[in-house]
């Protein structure tokens, strides 16, 4: 009788092992493992929530930043009319066989032309520097022809450098522009 209880003690006891680890066990681990996607979902849940919330804010500090942006582009001189001064310049060097080398405004001077009150009454001038090769007669009708221009203003400044029988001389204009002058495309 004693066997047998002990038996019988032994397979119950190996009956709630067998359970525990076959059953109970992975049951177990799978209920943590989605208790904690619950709480991961849910801590999702609460982040987009936050954002949501925030989104108000967010599209009204975009649309000031926005404007912000605009007033300031409105007070920037416009790039296309400095571009099209510099397009301008090269060609007509080109038109009188002149290799245009440099263009080169003072970055001083366009934070100057920049911070200045923009006014359509008041002209705005630009001081440049080119820098150019070619022969001397065909520098010197460039220069007259320059002083014809729409957009020139004045020169303020001039240098020449000799070459030799190989090479070109190279000449150096420093020249006021009126921005608003030069022509528009056609």
């Amino acid at each position: 009788m004693k066997a047998r209880w002990l038996m019988y003690s032994c397979l119950s006891v190996a009956t709630v092992v067998l359970w525990a680890v076959f059953l109970y066990m992975p049951e177990k681990n799978h209920q943590n493992m989605t208790a904690a996607r619950v709480a991961e979902a849910q801590a999702q849940l609460a982040d987009f929530q936050n954002t949501t919330n925030q989104l108000p804010l967010l599209l009204k500090a975009r649309e000031q930043m926005d404007t912000s942006l605009q007033e300031l582009n409105s007070k920037l001189y416009a790039k296309h009319e400095l571009i099209r001064l510099f397009d301008q310049l090269k060609s007509d060097a080109a038109d009188h066989d002149l290799r245009l080398q440099e263009i080169s405004p003072s970055v001083t001077e366009l934070l100057n032309t920049n911070s200045a009150p923009r006014s359509d009454s008041v002209p705005q001038f630009l001081n440049i520097i080119l820098r150019m090769s070619g022969d001397y007669l065909s520098f010197g009708r460039y220069v007259e022809w320059l002083e014809h221009a729409g957009y020139f203003h004045g020169i303020n400044r001039c240098h020449i450098a000799s070459g030799d029988k190989n090479t070109p001389a190279v000449f150096v204009v420093g020249v006021s522009a009126l921005l608003a002058g030069v022509p528009e495309d056609k």
